[in-house]
């Protein structure tokens, strides 16, 4: 009898394991596309994605916060809008990249996060950007491992697992070397973030340059002076005009 139940379980588990395998293969037949060839990067691409969209609503955010009547510094506004349009680009050419390549697209969605408990990063102007640059590397080093992974024979069970694993079954699909997508990456991407990093830098520079207390806190001015500031909201008006 007992040799009989092991037996009755053993078919059953077999029996389970051959569905599931069916299921994943009906599901990887029902999302394929057939402009899909070598496309190994559908995953990251859908996870940068995100990443870009979430980026461009923060400078929204910053954006916002610069134009009220109690900071006026429309320079910065100005400034951080433009930002916000380059993301919203950015997404746009992700999306658009994504269904030429007959992957799957997955809508990027923002959530809104309380600052309740939390450091308040528009504490002044210098807190603000320095947010900005350690976010813009932030997403470079992510860009940096998309582009390392468009050189893997790889699938994206891994990176499935942790961003939808609803589409295991889709994201499971192998590929080779992925060049179309590398040189997507190199002419939209790579030397933009480059050149963003180096400017909000420099412009952090600028801005502690006017720091009236440069011990107080290393790398962050809390006593910034309203004329310094001042100039260079002028010159960020004229440069986003």
């Amino acid at each position: 009898m007992y040799r009989l139940l092991i037996l009755l379980i053993g078919i059953l588990s077999i029996n389970q394991a051959l569905s599931m395998s069916i299921e994943q293969t009906n599901l990887r037949q029902q999302f394929k596309s057939r402009a899909t060839q070598n496309f190994g990067v559908n995953c990251l691409l859908n996870r940068y994605l995100q990443h870009e969209f979430d980026l461009g609503f923060e400078y929204l955010n910053a954006s916002i916060y610069m134009r009220q009547d109690r900071v006026a510094l429309h320079g910065f506004g100005k400034m951080f809008h433009k930002f916000w349009l380059d993301q919203i680009d950015s997404v746009d050419k992700i999306s658009s990249y994504i269904v030429k390549r007959g992957g799957s697209l997955e809508t990027p969605g923002f959530k809104l996060r309380s600052t309740i408990n939390q450091v308040d990063h528009f504490t002044n102007e210098s807190s603000i950007i320095k947010k900005f640059l350690d976010s813009e590397k932030r997403v470079n080093s992510i860009l940096h491992h998309l582009h390392a992974s468009t050189s893997d024979n790889r699938t994206e069970i891994g990176c499935a697992s942790d961003f939808n694993r609803v589409k295991l079954g889709f994201y499971e699909l192998p590929s080779d070397v992925d060049p179309y997508s590398a040189n997507f990456l190199d002419e939209n991407f790579l030397g933009q973030k480059v050149e963003k990093i180096k400017f909000m830098a420099d412009l952090f520079r600028q801005i502690i340059r006017f720091d009236q207390h440069p011990r107080n806190v290393p790398g962050v001015a809390h006593h910034l002076n309203p004329l310094g500031i001042i100039q260079i909201d002028g010159e960020l008006l004229e440069k986003f005009k």
